[in-house]
């Protein structure tokens, strides 16, 4: 099963491995905004996919902050942060202001990880230091705030059949 985090805060104070994903919000029992906060100097070890589900009833968000998600090394593959629209919300549906590093540093781990932005919504990424392969946005908006946030990383916007779109929303002109 998933790690669900539907509405509320979930406060991890440990590393901390979700395997099978991780879904935030919910289409039917949307209460509120839901927020993870991973801890200073915690990783959240990401083996599979983030969903941001929306309910089309209420405007709300999601937020991951503290810490730093980690591409799990256990599969080099691509994950995918699936972002659903919301229309009620002006602004970003899923926030990730940790950042998020590719596995090299694990053991038997040459890294490589990509990381595809799906769905209609919209992610807003303002780490500071992150690391991955690829950016792939395949369809709606990917966001950021800082260059950080992108690393020195590869982006490719939209597929042979979707527009995707990266939009910078920091401060001043960062080239």
């Amino acid at each position: 099963a998933f790690f669900d985090v539907r509405y509320g805060t979930v406060n991890l104070s440990s590393e901390q491995t979700f395997a099978n994903g991780l879904q935030i919000g919910n289409t039917t029992q949307g209460n509120g905004n839901s927020t993870i906060n991973i801890g200073d100097g915690n990783f959240l070890n990401l083996a599979s996919n983030i969903t941001y589900q929306a309910d089309s009833a209420t405007a709300n968000t999601g937020l991951i902050t503290g810490g730093a998600i980690q591409l799990s090394a256990a599969d080099f593959g691509t994950r995918t942060i699936t972002v659903s629209d919301n229309s009620m919300v002006t602004g970003p549906e899923l926030t990730i202001a940790s950042n998020i590093l590719e596995s090299s540093h694990q053991a038997g781990s040459t890294g490589n990880q990509n990381l595809i932005k799906g769905g209609q919504g919209t992610l807003l990424l303002s780490g500071t230091a992150s690391t991955y392969n690829v950016l792939f946005v395949n369809s709606g908006t990917a966001q950021f705030d800082t260059l950080g946030a992108l690393g020195d990383n590869a982006i490719q916007l939209g597929t042979n059949t979707t527009n995707g779109t990266l939009e910078y929303t920091g401060p001043g002109d960062e080239t």
